[in-house]
C-alpha cells in the first residue's frame, strides 16, 4: 500500500521539484530558464486527470503530452548556454500550453466516460491483410525499391557519408518513390505480426531491422519514430492474442523509449558528420536535444504576430496536404502553393533559415484562431479516444495496424506538423484502397483470428 502511495506521490514530487533539478543540470548557467510555479501548478491538474483516465492508451498519450514541457523546457536550457537568442519569457506559452493539456485530458476523460469501456479481450478479427500475397509482396518489396531508387537519385546514401548533410537534406532528390515512404511503416508491422504469429520469424525479425534501417538512410527519423511508437499497441495487443491471460508490460515501453532517444542523438550526430562516440554523449548531455519544438513554440508565442506570419493559413495547408495535387489541380488549386502555407514554410521564412521549423500543434491553433484554438482540442481528443478504444478491440488486423499507426501519429502532433500528419492520413488512406481492390474477400463475412466460436466475444 505504501509503495503505491509512493508511486503516484512521486510524478507529483518531480513536478514540484522541476527548478530543482534545473539547477543541478545546469550549475555553471548564469541565468536558468525556471518553469512558473502557476505553470507547474497546472501541470499537475492535467497530471491528475489522467489518475480517472481508464484507456492505457489515453493514459499514455495524455502523460507523453506533459513530459513534453519539461523536455522543452530543459532543452531551452541547454540551448541559451551557448545562444541568448532563446532568453524568453516562457511564462505565457507554458500557461496557453497546459491549458490545452487540460481541456485535452479532461475531453478524453469525458468521452471515455460518456462511451462502453470496452475490456480487455479477444474480439473478431481477420487475418486476410497478412495472407494477401500480392499486399505482402507490396509492402516487404517496397522499402528495398526505395533504397535503390533513392540511391541512384542522390548517388549515395546520405546516412553513411560521414559528413555533415544538415544544410543539405531537405534539397536532395531522393527518388520518385521518396514521397511514399510512409508504406515502410505498413512493412515493418507486417512482420512483427509474423513474428508474433511465429511465422519464419529469424527471416522476419531481420527484415524488420533492416526496414527500421532504410526507414533513417536519408537522416530523418519520423518514419522511424511511427514505426516504433505503432509497434507498442501493435505488440500489446498480439500477445494478448497469443498469449490468453498476458497482462500489458511496461517492458516494450521502455525498451522503445531507450531505442528513440538513442536513435534521435546517433542520427543527429552522424548527420553532422560526428562520428565520436565520447562527442555524441556530450551533444546529449551538454544540449539536450529533446524538446527542441517547445522552444520553437515559446519563441515564437513572445516574438512572433500577424505580420511576421502572415501567409499562415493553418486550414488550406492542411487540405493541400490531405488532398491529390490532380483533384487540387482540377478543382483549381496549386497544392505546392497551399502546402506552402503551412507552419513549416512560414516559420522558415519568419526565421530567415533554409529549412522547416516545427512548433506542435498546440502553437500552429493558436497562430490561426488565437485562444479560441484551445476548442479544437476537444476535437482532437475525440478522435484519439476512438482510436484508443480500437487498439483494445479492433475489427481486423489491418483494422488493428491502421489505428497503430494513426495513434502513433497522434503522439507526434504534440511536436510535429498538422500538414505532415494530414499528409500521412491520406497515405494510409491510399493504403487502405488499394487493400480494397485487391482483397478478394472483402464482401465476405470474417470468421475471426481461430475461426473458432468458442473463444469470440459473447
Amino acid at each position: 500500500m505504501l509503495s503505491r502511495a509512493i508511486k503516484r506521490a512521486l510524478p507529483f514530487i518531480l513536478i514540484a521539484a522541476t527548478n530543482l533539478v534545473l539547477d543541478f543540470l545546469f550549475p555553471k548557467a548564469q541565468k536558468i530558464i525556471y518553469a512558473p510555479y502557476d505553470v507547474l501548478f497546472l501541470a499537475a491538474i492535467s497530471y491528475v486527470i489522467t489518475y480517472y483516465q481508464r484507456n492505457k492508451y489515453n493514459i499514455l498519450i495524455s502523460r507523453f503530452w506533459i513530459v513534453f514541457f519539461f523536455l522543452g523546457i530543459m532543452n531551452m536550457n541547454s540551448v541559451i548556454l551557448y545562444d541568448k537568442t532563446w532568453d524568453v519569457d516562457i511564462r505565457g506559452a507554458s500557461l496557453l500550453y497546459f491549458l490545452n493539456i487540460i481541456i485535452f485530458n479532461a475531453s478524453l476523460l469525458f468521452f471515455e466516460r460518456r462511451g462502453d469501456f470496452v475490456p480487455k479481450r479477444l474480439t473478431v478479427n481477420s487475418y486476410s491483410f497478412l495472407k494477401n500475397r500480392i499486399l505482402v509482396v507490396i509492402m516487404l518489396i517496397f522499402p528495398f525499391l526505395l533504397i535503390i531508387t533513392l540511391y541512384k537519385s542522390v548517388g549515395f546514401l546520405p546516412i553513411l557519408s560521414g559528413a555533415s548533410f544538415v544544410d543539405e537534406m531537405y534539397n536532395y532528390n531522393y527518388g520518385p518513390l521518396y514521397g511514399y515512404k510512409f508504406i515502410c511503416v505498413y512493412g515493418f508491422l507486417m512482420t512483427i505480426c509474423y513474428i508474433k504469429l511465429k511465422k519464419y520469424r529469424s527471416i522476419n525479425l531481420a527484415l524488420a531491422i533492416v526496414i527500421l534501417l532504410i526507414t533513417s538512410v536519408d537522416g530523418k527519423r519520423f518514419i522511424l519514430f511511427i514505426c516504433l511508437l505503432a509497434y507498442l499497441p501493435l505488440n500489446d495487443y498480439l500477445n494478448r492474442i497469443t498469449k490468453p491471460g498476458t497482462k500489458t508490460s511496461y517492458t516494450p515501453l521502455i525498451i522503445v523509449s531507450s531505442v528513440i532517444l538513442l536513435v534521435y542523438v546517433s542520427v543527429l550526430a552522424i548527420r553532422l558528420g560526428n562520428n565520436n562516440v565520447n562527442e555524441w554523449i556530450g551533444l546529449f548531455i551538454e544540449k539536450i536535444p529533446f524538446g527542441v519544438e517547445f522552444k520553437d513554440y515559446a519563441y515564437s508565442f513572445e516574438k512572433f504576430n500577424a505580420t511576421t506570419i502572415q501567409d499562415y493559413d493553418f486550414w488550406q495547408s492542411n487540405i493541400g496536404a490531405f488532398f491529390n495535387s490532380g483533384l487540387l489541380n482540377f478543382l483549381g488549386y496549386d497544392k505546392e502553393a497551399l502546402t506552402h502555407m503551412g507552419s513549416a514554410y512560414v516559420w522558415m521564412k519568419a526565421y530567415n533559415i533554409d529549412f522547416g521549423i516545427r512548433t506542435g500543434i498546440i502553437s500552429e491553433l493558436y497562430f490561426a484562431h488565437g485562444i479560441f484554438g484551445s476548442a479544437f482540442m476537444v476535437l482532437l481528443a475525440y478522435f484519439v479516444n476512438r482510436t484508443s478504444v480500437r487498439l483494445i478491440r479492433p475489427t481486423s488486423i489491418f483494422n488493428l495496424i491502421q489505428h497503430c499507426i494513426l495513434y502513433a501519429l497522434y503522439i507526434l502532433i504534440i511536436n510535429g506538423q498538422a500538414t505532415v500528419f494530414f499528409g500521412c492520413l491520406s497515405m494510409m488512406l491510399y493504403v487502405y484502397l488499394l487493400k480494397w481492390i485487391i482483397e478478394p474477400n472483402r464482401n465476405k463475412k470474417r470468421n475471426g483470428f481461430y475461426h473458432n466460436t468458442r473463444i469470440q466475444p459473447s
